[in-house]
């Protein structure tokens, strides 16, 4: 069960069920699932599209108080800015999936599985 207070906790079970539903998709019976799925799936994608942005603030809000392990600052607030940037082109990308995502949905709902 997800914490909604404990994003370290919340992360973990997010690998673990991406995983599991990994394994899962292997093999599908009901071919209808997959809908459900993908509705799903677009959740899910919203949910880490959303955590990507957050963290990208979070490291450009607080990259003054970054240092490297040997006590730089100077380079830990570099190290800072370059992590949120790079955490906001994944956002962005995710973002992108997740309208593919919603478009194989939406052909997948013409689908009458026989």
């Amino acid at each position: 069960m997800p914490t909604f207070e404990d994003p370290k906790t919340d992360a973990d079970e997010l690998g673990q069920a991406a995983r599991g539903l990994a394994y899962a998709t292997r093999h599908i019976e009901t071919p209808a699932d997959t809908y459900e799925v993908l509705g799903s799936l677009h959740q899910a994608l919203s949910g880490v599209e959303q955590s990507l942005r957050q963290l990208a603030s979070w490291h450009n809000r607080h990259g003054q108080a970054a240092a490297t392990d040997t006590g730089d600052r100077t380079a830990g607030h570099e190290h800072a800015v370059k992590a949120s940037a790079w955490l906001a082109v994944a956002a962005a990308s995710t973002e992108q999936v997740i309208q593919l995502v919603m478009k194989a949905q939406a052909e997948n709902g013409y689908i009458a599985w026989q």
